[in-house]
């Protein structure tokens, strides 16, 4: 063998074996080559290699799988410094090379294509041009744990007793660097295990218990990638339950979201029953793993999650770029797997006992807690302001057969019951719950009309009312079901299911069995109490107003009037129904107060119609309570001198039912009201009992007609001839008549043919606020 002249760094000499020393000494001096990553600190041997022994490469390996494999884990060239990481060495493509690291301190080869201990390198070594080599191998514990590799190119090459002196030194020191990291990562590992410790008695499930454990372990391992798996229904695939792959490609993270267990790392941790790492080249044969490869990873590390014998879940770490994980660094994921498993299977038996609570055990449905805290989540702040629907579902004479065909009957009927009610509800995109007994609900994400909820209703019935056979017996369920809607009926689920709760027990005795929760109906619950209350304060703040609707003339289509209609925006339930706050005020005698706010607001609206120009009167409602109160005319008569309009500014619309209710006293209530010089109006006419004889005493100015004959006029021969005889009645009598509830243009044109003299209805405009009513009716006035 021809030994060939040691080349030195140009501009450099070859330092001495005295420098040599005080290189190696002046470096494991150095307080941050302890401190760093690492990755980072066999960057700087490697450059210290590179600048101090004449190499063309240097590069740092370690033995993994029981000393079965090397594998790169940094590298530096001569000309282009840091190197990309790559390559792995097998003991059984290579036994002789293998068996000279285990056995010599020291591998120099001045030619090693042809020296007997490297010679089978020849295959990685020709393609680079590589043909001298140095090895200095890393030691722990007196075993080999990986080789620093000094490489010349070329030719053969001598290598001086100074550099192997260095290479001997820098291997030393990189086994103390490997030795350092794995203790530091150890403690850390268990400090982050004593972390975990506190969340473990906490009710976590295995995402959060996961989502938890990774947020942890990345403290650990910055730059890792992640993923927490758990059993799959099919035993041969895994399912992600959470995962840490900052930047990863969201189709690379989905592709990974059930692992088949043969191709896959955790798989072989698996079959040998044991943590397993895959590296680099390796990685090409496992799920995803060309991509994997090209992402950065340079190992894929399985550790399977085994409690009593069984497989919990497993933990995926994916290394990337130069970060760098021992075979002694896995053995202390051991500790972390033990530590996981346990969580996860707490996690797990805390899920069963959670599921238990919140699910009926006979049906599985969701039960009424888990319908509590269902809304309840949906209520939280930040949602919005969410609509719900819930229908309440008993089954009728469902006792009497439990009881007759005995338990087991009852039961057979309630699992069929709750299988076409929980098919239903997801056909709806709602959800199904038994509450107790035949007590079933459907809850829905949104808020429909009476109209709506009431077909849907009949089409649940429709569902569960197929025949069953029990016992020998045909039975045809059936059901009664209470509708209420949120915010309308309730703040809260509790008072959603008492609302639902009170509608069902008036679907009992509905013909239809169903029945829509109604606020007005229901005059002794909390609700009709709280509202009461409510609405005495809202007296008193800026939460009820007037909207205008128009009356105008048929004949000339001319804006003449209009009737001034209350809301309520209530601060919780939004908008209520006027029918709900007038029964509650009727019972909580807020009548009169009512009344007179409504007036004295009318009054001031119409002082803002004349000073726009509009020179109209607003009529306002007026009860039974004002109409045999003695006090109310002067009352009214206080508010047109406070407010300095004339009283032909508004007209009283009182209903015939009102008039019935004590004809003396309100005919002298009339008289006087009629005496300050106040116009009076018959409301839903035809709907009461009022005498003739009685309407013609009275100083009465016009009478409307009741929207239900109004409404299918042109469809209704029965209607328009009731409209014709009031319309003659009406004006026998010397009154003008008005319709309400015109609907549209055709029943306009006809109640004209019927001598109808006004019309009030959505087809002319929908109530307004004083503002945009002004604005409309200049447009009226414009467009006629």
């Amino acid at each position: 063998m021809t030994e060939s002249k040691s080349a030195i760094i140009p501009g450099h000499e070859e330092p001495s074996m005295e420098e040599v020393r005080k290189i190696l000494l002046t470096l494991g001096k150095s307080e941050s080559l302890w401190a760093t990553h690492l990755s980072q600190a066999m960057a700087r041997v490697l450059d210290t290699a590179s600048q101090n022994i004449d190499a063309d490469a240097v590069s740092i390996w370690q033995f993994t799988g029981q000393g079965e494999q090397l594998v790169c884990v940094a590298r530096h060239e001569r000309l282009s410094g840091k190197a990309a990481v790559s390559g792995s060495l097998s003991a059984s493509d290579y036994p002789t090379y293998f068996a000279t690291l285990n056995s010599e301190r020291v591998l120099a080869a001045d030619d090693a294509l042809t020296d007997p201990r490297t010679v089978e390198l020849v295959d990685p070594l020709k393609p680079n041009k590589l043909r001298a080599m140095l090895d200095a191998t890393i030691r722990r514990a007196g075993k080999v744990a990986g080789v620093l590799c000094c490489e010349q190119r070329d030719g053969p090459r001598a290598w001086t007793e100074a550099q192997i002196e260095m290479a001997v030194g820098l291997a030393d020191l990189t086994g103390q660097l490997i030795v350092l990291s794995e203790l530091r990562r150890r403690d850390q590992l268990q400090s982050l295990l004593l972390s975990l410790a506190p969340e473990l008695g906490q009710n976590h499930t295995e995402r959060e218990l996961a989502e938890l454990a990774l947020k942890k372990l990345v403290q650990l391992f910055p730059r890792i990638w992640a993923a927490f798996y758990q059993p799959d229904p099919d035993p041969a695939f895994l399912q992600m339950i959470a995962h840490h792959a900052p930047g990863a490609p969201a189709d690379y993270v989905d592709a990974l979201r059930r692992m088949p267990l043969s191709t896959s790392v955790m798989g072989i941790a698996l079959n040998e029953k044991r943590i397993v790492a895959i590296r680099t080249s390796d990685l090409q044969r496992l799920n995803q793993g060309g991509k994997t490869l090209a992402l950065g990873v340079n190992c894929s590390i399985g550790i399977p999650l085994m409690h009593d014998t069984q497989l919990i879940g497993g933990l995926i770490v994916a290394i990337r770029d130069d970060d760098i994980i021992g075979d002694d660094e896995l053995s202390a994921f051991s500790l972390a797997s033990t530590t996981f498993a346990v969580a996860l299977a707490n996690a797990r038996n805390v899920e069963k006992l959670r599921h238990r609570a919140l699910h009926d055990s006979l049906t599985g449905l969701p039960n009424q807690d888990k319908l509590q805290a269902d809304i309840q989540k949906i209520l939280e702040p930040g949602t919005g302001r969410p609509n719900l629907t819930m229908l309440l579902l008993g089954i009728k004479d469902f006792k009497q057969v439990n009881d007759t065909l005995g338990r087991s009957s009852g039961d057979r009927i309630l699992i069929t019951m709750a299988e076409r009610i929980a098919r239903f509800a997801q056909l709806k995109e709602g959800a199904a719950y038994r509450l107790n007994g035949d007590e079933f609900a459907v809850l829905l994400r949104n808020t429909l009309s009476e109209s709506d909820s009431c077909a849907l209703a009949v089409a649940l019935q429709q569902a569960v009312g197929e025949p069953i056979e029990i016992s020998g017996l045909t039975l045809i369920p059936r059901a009664r079901i209470g509708i209420a809607s949120l915010p309308a009926d309730g703040r809260n689920g509790y008072e959603l299911l008492q609302s639902a709760d009170i509608a069902r027990g008036w679907a009992t005795t509905d013909a239809t069995g169903i029945s829509v929760y109604n606020l007005a109906r229901d005059t002794s619950g909390p609700r009709s109490l709280e509202l009461m209350a409510d609405l005495r304060k809202a007296l008193t703040t800026d939460q009820l107003s007037l909207h205008l609707q128009p009356k105008i003339s048929i004949r000339e289509r001319r804006l003449v009037a209009c009737e001034a209609l209350l809301r309520w925006a209530h601060p919780v339930y939004g908008l209520v129904p006027p029918a709900s706050f007038i029964s509650v005020a009727e019972k909580g005698e807020l009548m009169g107060p009512l009344t007179l706010w409504v007036a004295k607001r009318a009054l001031q609206h119409a002082r803002e119609l004349r000073q726009a120009g509009l020179d109209i009167n607003i009529a306002i409602n007026v009860s039974a309570h004002n109409m045999v109160d003695a006090e109310f005319p002067r009352q009214l008569q206080a508010l047109l001198v406070e407010s300095g309009m004339t009283a032909d500014a508004i007209t009283l619309e009182i209903t015939e039912t009102v008039l019935m209710s004590d004809p003396d006293r309100a005919a002298k209530v009339i008289a006087e009201l009629a005496a300050i010089g106040l116009a009076l109006d018959i409301d839903d006419f035809g709907t009461g009992y009022s005498s003739l004889s009685y309407l013609r005493r009275l100083p009465l100015k016009s009478l409307k007609i009741d929207r239900a004959f109004v409404m299918e006029l042109t469809a209704n021969a029965q209607d328009v001839h009731i409209v014709q005889s009031t319309v003659g009645l009406a004006h026998g009598l010397g009154l003008v008549v008005i319709a309400e509830g015109v609907e549209d243009e055709a029943t306009l044109d006809l109640l004209g043919d019927l001598g109808c003299d006004m019309a009030q209805g959505y087809t002319i405009s929908k109530p307004l606020p004083v503002a945009e009513f002004i604005r409309w009716a200049h447009g009226w006035g414009s467009g006629r």
